[in-house]
């Protein structure tokens, strides 16, 4: 399960719109990279991915969908949420299943 902020939601809606009006939502994989192992990949999704590839997940009228093998494992139970710390913002994945970070934030280990 992965829970989806209404911020998130509202900014993927905007951005979709704004950029890629054809695109049907966001595709979240998990890639081997940074020091501590893995970091989270977020990419337009133009298209319904396979069914049998991945997880669908859909908050205000935005569709998430998660890559079923190596992602889902990891990211069960995570929220994702848009945040603006000070001049900085982003998507921000509170991942309970994390065991590690490296210091900069950008990789983890499960």
């Amino acid at each position: 399960m992965l829970h989806i902020t209404d911020t998130a939601a509202e900014y993927i809606k905007t951005y979709l719109n704004a950029r890629a009006s054809t695109a049907e939502g966001v595709y979240i994989s998990v890639i081997k990279n940074g020091c501590t192992g893995y970091s989270y990949k977020l990419e337009i999704q133009r298209n319904s991915p396979d069914p049998d590839q991945c997880a669908l997940y859909a908050s205000s009228g935005v569709n998430v969908w998660v890559e079923s093998k190596t992602a889902l494992p990891m990211i069960t139970g995570s929220v994702l949420d848009y945040v603006k710390k000070g001049l900085n913002e982003g998507f921000e994945f509170r991942n309970p299943n994390v065991t590690s970070e490296c210091g900069c934030g950008e990789s983890f280990t499960v």
